[in-house]
């Protein structure tokens, strides 16, 4: 057979795996948008653009090592993975119910995980270097202990940005 035979061959199984749209779907696609194809999925719904997409997670281990935090390094990981995406989601959400503007965090490429001992809640904040381009997350991290979840850090962003809320008295770093 033929290398491009086969190439095509390849990429029809390919096609078939995926599967098309159902008939309904098909029409209300066609009628909709009759130059696009019916089995073309939509595109996700997107997050602002600029509420964190930008940011990469890493974790403070001066704080860590500081409190005598003796955690292996899949919960140090885990702690960092589980605050960037409770950090982005809550972003995310914020900016979408526009109760923060996507400019806010634009700038910033670093989200720095740290361990802020004796808190009872997450605390977002910047620190006094790098303050342009980094924002902290600190909470109480603890060895076989999630992360802070997407409604604490959010109320924690909401903090940062607007310290005056009333629900920010007592979460300040």
């Amino acid at each position: 057979m033929e290398t491009s035979a086969r190439l095509t061959m390849v990429l029809a199984l390919a096609l078939a795996g995926c599967g098309g749209a159902r008939p309904a779907d098909n029409e209300a696609n066609s009628a909709a948008a009759p130059t696009q194809a019916a089995s073309v999925p939509a595109p996700a719904a997107r997050a602002p653009a600029g509420c964190a997409d930008a940011l990469t997670a890493s974790l403070d281990k001066e704080s860590f090592e500081g409190a005598g935090i003796n955690a292996s390094a899949g919960d140090k990981a885990g702690w960092v993975t589980q605050g960037a995406e409770a950090f982005k989601s809550a972003a995310a959400a914020l900016c979408a119910a526009k109760k923060l503007d996507p400019a806010t965090l634009a700038a910033k490429r670093r989200l720095l995980v740290q361990y802020g001992g004796g808190a009872d809640s997450a605390a977002v904040y910047e620190p006094e270097e790098n303050a342009g381009e980094t924002i902290i997350l600190q909470y109480a991290f603890w060895p076989g202990s999630p992360g802070p979840s997407k409604e604490d850090v959010g109320e924690a962003i909401q903090c940062w940005d607007n310290p005056e809320l009333d629900m920010c008295a007592g979460r300040e770093p």
